[in-house]
């Protein structure tokens, strides 16, 4: 055994060079490469070349039909199952054998569970090979196999249990089958190309309407000149494209107006409302979007809350209220995450769809639980008398809305001072203490109790404005509350919503409130032209026509919105509530929170009292001291809206911003008469409100 010398110690072989020509490597001189020298022979190139082409075709013509091999994989398994089998069928070991029957005191004649054993042994084995191969195998077959297995190599192998083995395996396997056999054939890998931008094939249709534009459009207006027709599409009743123009040559001024509408209109012997032309999201100024509907439908098609199914999105505030001309849906804002709640304005002529459209906003609201909804109705009640009985908050006739106009600017105010002080958390994580405005639903925490709670936002809608701001008694006062609270109770979670005839001054009073409602503005058809550019429409509701070419209806709900759609000369149509009194029916999904309850019942308290909460005197209207009720009205309302305990310099300044013929001593004597009816604590200079503290 020379061979072992090296292992017991022998000197190592030696190497050399092979004298041959040109050859320099060295030959190990041991036994190994003697032996193959004495009696064994290289094997020739040309079988070696032979041996490595029969690889490789293997190997490929594996690779190719590697598809319909997996497909062999659930008959091979069964094949080893039943070669197995027969193996441990043959398999008798005597345990006095494996010494095992002096432990077990057991002398039967085969060791059953050294067969179990093996069995685990073999299982484990495969799925080794396997998962070192990647090949996974479901485990519901995996565990059949080895209790069958188990079962025959125990029971024994019998013609029945391989036959019903392979019957089984069969059926189970046929999905198995199905899927590689349906499995479409690997896509070959993707070679790199250089980028290449074709140029798109025109859809049908498109051709000829590219072709009608530089043909007929662009000759018989020069504004057009230096444009041309992009890629149209679609839409109910016609189709819809971009106008490209040239940067510095094409301007705005070519593009909108009423010249360029009327040509496309003539051209297509339609009317010159069916033809819209509007600005690109983004905005470029060398471009537009060109709408030509041929047939109108789609507007004339009457669509309900209903049927339709919108709701108020709770994370945007954002809500569907119809159609535009196009079949886009078309949105309001009832709230925004950085601003708060949303004011907005309504106009149009009689029976021009707006009381049907404000019904809609209010459905809307009454189903959405983070608005509280309140209707106040100037006309006594007969504008929407159905949905009046369902919201939180309603008022009929003119002294009846002025009245809840001043409860609602008393618990806005109070809001405000208790927003102001309230703590919440960021989306950081982070405990901060005052908000810049309320997000309807959020999530508060009160300063005094630490007690987490929801303080929705209010969605109020005043119907017939005009009736309740032009009325002799409480005119003026309603246009300054209202002007006030345009201003303010967005911030502390309030949204008006003025419905009136027309947007001019005329109608409105006052131009601060107009400017304040105009947030989310809908201008159905109106008898003037004027003033809708002061609202934010670029287009004229006046124009709007008076029935559907289509169907000869009344175009009633048709309109122009200013909103977060961002489209103020398309013409809308919006949804209607089929049945409001089947609405009113429902419970209001929004309530009050215990906060503004609060609110509501000071105000409540005080005027049982008698007193005026938050009454303003200005300087000159009252030449004899204010009487004393008024004084305390207003000392109260002070200490309300403080967050805690308020020194007594600081209420003499407040009430003085608010009394202006208020001396010192009215104030002390009114003082004395709040804490001696239990309505103010003192504490030393310091005064509390014991509502406040009772809420605390």
């Amino acid at each position: 055994m020379d061979h072992l010398g090296v292992q017991f110690g022998e000197p190592a072989p030696t190497t050399r060079l092979d004298p041959g020509p040109g050859r320099g490597k060295p030959l190990d001189e041991s036994p190994r490469h003697a032996r193959r020298s004495d009696g064994e022979r290289d094997p020739k190139p040309e079988t070696v070349a032979a041996a490595e082409q029969a690889k490789r075709v293997v190997r490929r013509t594996t690779w190719r039909y590697r598809r319909n091999l997996a497909m062999l994989t659930p008959f091979a398994l069964m094949l080893g199952l039943h070669a197995a089998a027969k193996g441990l069928d043959g398999f008798e070991v005597e345990v006095r054998w494996l010494f095992v029957h002096e432990v077990l005191r057991w002398q039967g004649p085969s060791s059953w569970w050294l067969k179990v054993a093996l069995i685990v042994l073999g299982v484990g084995l495969v799925l080794g090979v396997l998962a070192m191969r990647s090949v996974a195998i479901p485990g519901i077959a995996l565990t059949a196999a080895a209790l069958w297995l188990l079962a025959a190599g125990t029971l024994g192998a019998s013609e029945l249990l391989l036959l019903l083995m392979w019957l089984v395996g069969t059926l189970l396997s046929l999905r198995y089958l199905r899927a590689h056999w349906r499995r479409p054939r690997p896509e070959p890998f993707p070679i790199e190309q250089p980028p290449v931008e074709p140029e798109p094939d025109p859809e049908p249709g498109e051709a000829s309407v590219q072709q009608w534009w530089a043909d007929e459009v662009v000759p018989l207006y020069s504004g057009f000149a230096t444009t041309r027709l992009g890629r149209a599409v679609d839409v109910p009743g016609g189709f819809s494209a971009p106008i490209i123009g040239t940067p510095g040559r094409t301007l705005p001024s070519h593009l909108f107006g009423t010249t360029p509408r009327e040509v496309i209109a003539s051209l297509k012997g339609i009317g010159v409302e069916q033809v819209q032309i509007e600005p690109t999201r983004p905005v470029d100024a060398s471009r537009a979007v060109l709408t030509v509907v041929e047939n109108d439908a789609s507007l004339a098609r009457r669509r309900t809350l209903e049927d339709d199914g919108a709701r108020i999105d709770p994370r945007t505030g954002r809500a569907r209220v119809g159609y535009f001309f196009d079949s886009r849906p078309a949105h309001v804002q009832f709230w925004t995450r950085s601003g708060g709640m949303q004011m907005h304005l309504t106009f149009g002529r009689v029976e021009s769809g707006k009381t049907r459209f404000a019904e809609t906003k209010v459905a809307l609201a009454l189903r959405c639980a983070q608005l509280v909804t309140g209707v106040l109705d100037p006309q006594e009640g007969q504008c929407m008398p159905d949905l009046l009985k369902a919201v939180t908050l309603q008022a009929t006739g003119v002294p009846g809305c002025a009245a809840q106009l001043r409860r609602l600017a008393y618990v806005f105010r109070r809001r405000s001072a208790y927003l102001g002080q309230a703590i919440w958390m960021d989306e950081r994580g982070r405990e901060r203490r005052g908000k810049a405005q309320l997000v309807p639903g959020e999530q508060l925490i009160d300063p005094v109790t630490g007690r987490t709670f929801h303080m929705p936002g209010f969605y109020g809608v005043l119907d017939e404005l005009p009736l309740l701001l032009g009325d002799d008694t409480y005119g003026r006062e309603a246009v300054e509350l209202l002007t006030t609270s345009a201003m303010t109770i967005r911030k502390a979670g309030g949204g008006l919503d003025g419905i009136s005839q027309n947007a001019g001054l005329d109608y409105l009073h006052e131009m601060g409130l107009r400017s304040n409602l105009a947030g989310q503005v809908a201008g159905f058809r109106t008898k003037a032209s004027d003033d809708h550019h002061m609202v934010g429409l670029a287009a004229d509701p006046s124009t709007l026509e008076e029935a559907f070419v289509s169907t000869g209806e009344p175009t009633s709900g048709l309109c122009y919105l200013s909103g977060p759609d961002a489209r103020p000369r398309a013409k809308a149509r919006t949804l209607i509530v089929d049945d409001p009194f089947g609405w009113a029916q429902r419970r209001a999904a929004g309530m009050w929170d215990e906060v503004t309850l609060g609110f509501f019942a000071d105000y409540d308290e005080l005027l049982a009292r008698g007193r005026q909460p938050g009454l303003t005197l200005v300087a000159g209207d009252a030449q004899a001291s204010p009487a004393g009720g008024d004084v305390q009205a207003a000392i109260e309302a002070v200490l309300g809206a403080a967050p805690g305990w308020m020194e007594l310099d600081q209420v003499i300044a407040a009430i003085g911003g608010r009394i202006a013929a208020c001396t010192l001593g009215d104030i002390d004597a009114a003082v004395e008469a709040l804490v001696v009816e239990e309505r103010v604590w003192r504490r030393g200079s310091a005064l509390m409100a014991v509502s406040r503290a009772g809420g605390a």
